[in-house]
C-alpha cells in the first residue's frame, strides 16, 4: 500500500512538474505582439500615434532573444507592440532606407508620430522597461 501512494505521489509530483514547464516554454514562444505592414506603419506615423514598433527576422537568434521581454512587457503593461518580419514585407525600401534599419531586432518607440528612442540589437529587460517609460509609454 506504502509503494503504490508513493509510486502516485511520485509520478503526480512529475506531472505537476511537466505541466508547469511545458506551460511557460509554450507562452515565451507564442508571439504577443501584433504583427503589421510598413503601410500600416506609415499611416499610423501620419496620425501622430505614440506606439512601439518592433522589427525582427523569424530566423534571427538575437530576435528570439529579445521575443520573451516583448511578450512580458505587453503581459504587464497591456500595451501593444507593433511588429513588421522584414523578410515577409515585401516594402525593403521602406524598412532600409525611411525606418533607417540597419540589423534586427531593432525596436522604435514613437511618440505623436515621431521617432523618440530606438533599440538596436539585443537588450535586456530593465532597459526596455526604462526606455518605454522614457519615451512616453
Amino acid at each position: 500500500m506504502n509503494k503504490i501512494l508513493a509510486i502516485i505521489f511520485g509520478i503526480s509530483i512529475i506531472t505537476c512538474i511537466l505541466y508547469f514547464s511545458l506551460t511557460k516554454l509554450i507562452n515565451s514562444d507564442v508571439a504577443l505582439y501584433k504583427v503589421i505592414s510598413t503601410e500600416t506603419v506609415q499611416e499610423m506615423i501620419d496620425k501622430n500615434e505614440t506606439f512601439i514598433l518592433y522589427l525582427y527576422q523569424k530566423n534571427c537568434a538575437s530576435c528570439r532573444q529579445v521575443k520573451p521581454i516583448i511578450n512580458d512587457y505587453i503581459r504587464n503593461t497591456h500595451n501593444k507592440i507593433f511588429a513588421i518580419d522584414i523578410n515577409a514585407d515585401e516594402n525593403k525600401n521602406y524598412i532600409i532606407q525611411d525606418l533607417n534599419i540597419q540589423g534586427t531586432p531593432t525596436v522604435i518607440f514613437y511618440n505623436s508620430g515621431k521617432e523618440t528612442g530606438r533599440f538596436i540589437s539585443v537588450f535586456s529587460e530593465k532597459e526596455f522597461e526604462k526606455k518605454a517609460k522614457e519615451n512616453g509609454m
